[in-house]
């Protein structure tokens, strides 16, 4: 069954299930992935204060089902559940598992979850990159991946973005975004430590928001699965071309 809204079209969602977090897979990564250093981003959540409102409220009706307040979608209510089609890129795909990001030195497989994570965003807004050819067109802004420079490159303009939000916000905005048409980019940080990882969320359903993990050793589709065990979201954004 498909259920049309203008020129939107929206199929029935998989069910959500409860993914089991492991230890021992996450452990072994992390013990196996090399220093990056983060990179030092000017966070002005201020800059993005329309959108990122805009997003919530969208975001937070959607959790309540609650439309009255949303002039804009007066005649039909948005879905409690949208996927946008974004490809899914693992960072250790055989095809460019060994390909070398600079200037760090270091494969796609070890440390190339963020540039595999703009690699399916760009995608999705038309320009078609793998984390191959994403590694080559930034060069030496690959690893460390430069989120700004990135998006100047492409010609992308940053809609919403929010610097360190609570668990709570995080997810009703990217709910928000994605009901929007944006895919976010979402940078998670393990507790207090040194170690990011770099997923998209795509869609969201039953107030769970699905993502895309370029890590394939972790390979969760619930944003929630990393939540609930001791990551927390350092940032996240949308992109728009």
């Amino acid at each position: 069954m498909i259920l049309a809204l203008n020129t939107t079209v929206f199929a029935l969602p998989p069910t959500v299930s409860v993914e089991e977090y492991d230890y021992e897979a996450e452990q072994q990564v992390l013990n196996e992935q090399p220093y990056i250093p983060m990179e030092s981003l000017d966070f002005n959540d201020n800059d993005y204060a329309i959108e990122n409102k805009k997003a919530y409220d969208l975001g937070k009706s959607i959790q309540q089902r609650d439309f009255s307040r949303l002039g804009i979608f007066s005649i039909i209510s948005p879905q409690s559940y949208r996927f946008l089609a974004v490809t899914h890129y693992y960072q250790d795909d055989s095809e460019w598992a060994s390909d070398i990001m600079q200037p760090a030195g270091y494969s796609i497989a070890d440390g190339g979850c963020a540039l595999t994570s703009f690699a399916m965003i760009s995608s999705y807004l038309g320009d078609y990159h793998t984390p191959r050819t994403m590694n080559i067109a930034l060069g030496n802004k690959a690893c460390p991946f430069l989120r700004d420079s990135a998006a100047s490159q492409f010609g992308y303009t940053i809609l919403n973005s929010l610097s360190a939000p609570s668990n709570s916000t995080a997810v009703t905005t990217s709910i928000g975004c994605i009901a929007l048409g944006r895919p976010v980019f979402i940078c998670l940080r393990k507790g207090t430590t040194s170690n990011y990882h770099w997923v998209v969320a795509y869609g969201y359903n039953d107030n769970s928001v699905m993502i895309l993990d370029p890590e394939g050793d972790w390979d969760y589709s619930n944003l929630s699965t990393y939540l609930n065990n001791g990551w927390n979201v350092r940032y996240l954004n949308t992109f728009s071309a």
